[in-house]
């Protein structure tokens, strides 16, 4: 797992079974950028819609095997920023 520090703001907050999930919107690197959207998982409430904060997070990853439509395995990688 990697520890990063990450700067955004708090698009919104969803609660399902005791775990905090935050749209967290990173601002663009440049002009010509899109902002970047992330999901955040945290076991506390860190903030509200609006709010521009930096966290800590954990980053870890997995993926899913599936099989495609011409018989070949695919991978479905997903990545995962836990607040700490």
């Amino acid at each position: 797992m990697q520890k990063l520090n990450l700067q955004g703001k708090i698009e919104q907050i969803h609660l399902h079974e005791g775990i905090y999930y935050v749209d967290f919107v990173l601002p663009a690197i440049d002009d010509y950028s899109k902002p970047i959207p992330i999901l955040l998982s945290t076991p506390r409430k860190i903030g509200a819609p609006g709010d521009e904060l930096d966290v800590e997070v954990v980053i870890s990853s997995y993926y899913r095997v599936f099989d495609k439509k011409d018989g070949t395995k695919g991978r479905d990688y997903k990545t995962r920023f836990e607040v700490i």
